[in-house]
C-alpha cells in the first residue's frame, strides 16, 4: 500500500519541482531583462550635460572682393560690390578699406572715420543694397557705373555718450556708384546722388 503510494505520489512531485523550477527561471529571466534595460539606460540618466562652450569673439568680416573678369561687369557683380563695400565700411578698419574702394571716395571714408574718432562718436548698424542697376559699361577701361538703392534704416551714428544723433530724412535713397577694375578686382571710387533719391 505504501509503495503504490509512494508511486502514485512521485510523478506528481516531479511535476511540482519542474514547475517551480520553470517559475524562478523564467523570473530570473525577467529580472536579467530589466537589470540590462536599467543598465542600458544607466549611462543616459548619469551623464553630465556638456559644459557650454566659451564664448568666442566674433571674428571682423573681411570685406568681399569681386574679382574682375573680361566680360565686363554684370548686375550681379555689381551687387555684390556695392553691398561688399557698404559691409567693409559698417565692418572693418579704416586700414582694409582699400579692399573694396579706392581714389575720392577712399579719402572721404578715411576723414569721415578720422572725424568720429576725434568727436568720440561711433557708427553702428550696416546699410544694405537693395536692388542695383548697371548704367554703363567701359570693358576696354575696366570701368563701371550703377545706380543702387542703398537701405541706412539700420545705421545709427552716437555721440559720445552713446545717444543718437539726428537720422538722415530718409532711410533708403539711390546712390550712384562709380567702379574701377584695379588688380583683378572691382572697386568703388567715388559715390554721387542723383537729383530724385527715393528709391
Amino acid at each position: 500500500m505504501t509503495t503504490h503510494d509512494s508511486v502514485g505520489t512521485a510523478p506528481t512531485r516531479r511535476g511540482l519541482t519542474r514547475a517551480l523550477v520553470l517559475v524562478l527561471v523564467v523570473a530570473l529571466a525577467l529580472l536579467a531583462t530589466a537589470f540590462a534595460i536599467s543598465a542600458g539606460r544607466a549611462p543616459a540618466e548619469k551623464a553630465e550635460a556638456p559644459a557650454p562652450a566659451a564664448a568666442q569673439p566674433t571674428a571682423t568680416p573681411e570685406p568681399t572682393l569681386v574679382p574682375a573678369t573680361d566680360v565686363g561687369i554684370t548686375p550681379v557683380m555689381a551687387d555684390l560690390a556695392v553691398a561688399g563695400f557698404l559691409t567693409a565700411v559698417a565692418t572693418t578698419p579704416a586700414s582694409d578699406l582699400p579692399k573694396v574702394a579706392s581714389g575720392a571716395i577712399l579719402e572721404d571714408l578715411q576723414n569721415e572715420a578720422q572725424e568720429l574718432e576725434a568727436n568720440g562718436w561711433t557708427r553702428t548698424g550696416r546699410a544694405k543694397v537693395d536692388g542695383v542697376k548697371v548704367t554703363s559699361s567701359n570693358e576696354a577701361a575696366g570701368t563701371a557705373t550703377v545706380v543702387a538703392c542703398v537701405d541706412s534704416s539700420k545705421v545709427a551714428t552716437l555721440d559720445e555718450n552713446g545717444d543718437r544723433l539726428a537720422a538722415p530724412a530718409t532711410a533708403r535713397a539711390l546712390n550712384i556708384y562709380s567702379l574701377s577694375r584695379s588688380d583683378g578686382f572691382w572697386r568703388v571710387v567715388s559715390r554721387t546722388f542723383p537729383d530724385e533719391t527715393a528709391c
